[in-house]
């Protein structure tokens, strides 16, 4: 970011040691965007007033992708908080529970695909998604009703940037890990999928695009 803006945050939650879950829920704080902006005119924060605005029954342009695996537990959740985009597809590495199941009653489209190198399948899934812009998520994350109001204004009114970094919150359990490096801990998640990839590498892919 450049210096002087403010620090916004979305987050993310992480499976921990034992069979504690961990929530992964993106923050309200504004999107930071990672790119330098296209030549267009400067666009307005987003605001509340400018929220008003939207038209509620118009499909947003997005694409929600999610990965998952063996998620019945948590796909409902992963997917109610997304309705409001235009696709959702999940990308199911050979789950053997009601993933699939769950995520096709929702009315999501449903890729299977076997995780071999975590890079490439996040590129792969990418590549599936109907719209230019991306949303994307693992099955254990949920997007707020802030953040979902921020991102549909984003995309609405003309992104200023092709990639953006959201804080996250971890979670274990009901309880927010806000020290530690837990938080802002922002990743890369929105994104035009036509200027970004992930390394394919094993674990931990960086952002080449």
């Amino acid at each position: 970011c450049r210096s002087g803006m403010r620090h916004p945050a979305w987050e993310r939650g992480r499976a921990c040691r034992g069979a504690l879950h961990l929530s992964i829920l993106p923050i309200t704080d504004p999107l930071i965007p990672t790119r330098h902006p296209r030549r267009i005119p400067p666009q307005p924060p987003i605001a509340k007033a400018l929220l008003q605005q939207r038209r509620p029954h118009e499909p947003i342009p997005l694409s929600v992708v999610i990965l998952a695996k063996n998620e019945a537990t948590r796909i409902r959740d992963c997917i109610e908080s997304v309705r409001w985009a235009d696709d959702i597809l999940v990308v199911d590495d050979e789950s053997n529970d009601d993933t699939v199941c769950l995520a096709e009653a929702l009315g999501a489209r449903v890729l299977k695909r076997k995780m071999d190198i975590e890079g490439r399948h996040r590129n792969w899934a990418h590549t599936q998604a109907t719209h230019e812009w991306v949303l994307s998520l693992d099955a254990d994350e949920r997007v707020t009703p802030e953040l979902a109001q921020e991102i549909q204004g984003l995309l609405r009114n003309g992104a200023a940037y092709e990639t953006y970094a959201i804080p996250r919150r971890n979670y274990i359990g009901d309880r927010w890990i806000r020290y530690g490096g837990w938080y802002p801990s922002a990743q890369l998640k929105l994104f035009k999928k036509s200027v970004f990839r992930w390394e394919e590498t094993t674990v931990h892919p960086r952002a080449i695009g």
